[in-house]
């Protein structure tokens, strides 16, 4: 082989590391990030049912389109294990969602009454999965930020212990009464807490792909 074709072959090399070497990287940069959005309840279960009528299945219809739509705005992007009150998907279809679709975390909404009225937002996580810890960490320290009182529970609930990615349910505690679950009912207060759950799945990204 002569100097000519050697140096050819060099420079062939160089520039196959310099495009498709850089490319390889920056996909890994920008893997794209996927929530996987949990309505709880639907169809013939209703979840939760106030004196006025209000369900928890609607209410939780409500908060996960609003949250979807501030991920979209913070250019994450999302898919539903369903997208209709009217919808009953089983606990095992939700998980086989988790598993197949390639989302990176879940995020469940519900409602439940207690004794008086609250503006308390409970998240349960998963307490053997470093990652639904920190993941509830940063939905905490965001949502406190909006000085809504937040309180964090290990649990044994099917869709958080047993998904295969990081999962936390985000629970509205809502009073028995009609102020009680109208409180929640609010489009402001439920943009609000959408656009912060949306910032602290940005960061809970962010820091995980660190």
């Amino acid at each position: 082989m002569n100097l000519k074709n050697f140096i050819i072959i060099l420079l062939s090399i160089g520039l196959f590391h310099m495009f498709f070497g850089q490319s390889s990287v920056y996909g890994s940069e920008t893997k794209t990030f996927t929530v996987l959005i949990d309505p709880g309840h639907g169809g013939k279960d209703p979840g939760v049912i106030w004196p006025d009528g209000s369900m928890e299945k609607k209410i939780a219809i409500l908060y996960a389109q609003a949250f979807a739509k501030e991920l979209q705005n913070q250019n994450i992007s999302y898919i539903f294990t369903h997208v209709s009150v009217d919808s009953f998907v089983p606990i095992f279809l939700r998980l086989r969602k988790a598993k197949n679709s390639h989302a990176n975390v879940l995020i469940s909404f519900h409602a439940n009454p207690v004794s008086s009225d609250s503006n308390v937002i409970q998240l349960f996580l998963n307490p053997d999965d470093s990652s639904s810890q920190f993941l509830t960490q940063v939905l905490k320290a965001e949502l406190e930020k909006q000085n809504y009182t937040i309180i964090t529970t290990p649990c044994n609930f099917a869709i958080i212990k047993m998904s295969p990615i990081p999962a936390v349910m985000i629970n509205l505690r809502a009073g028995k009464s009609v102020k009680g679950i109208r409180y929640w009912l609010n489009p402001q207060l439920i943009g609000e807490i959408a656009r912060g759950m949306a910032r602290a799945l940005k960061r809970f990204w962010l820091e995980e792909k660190r």
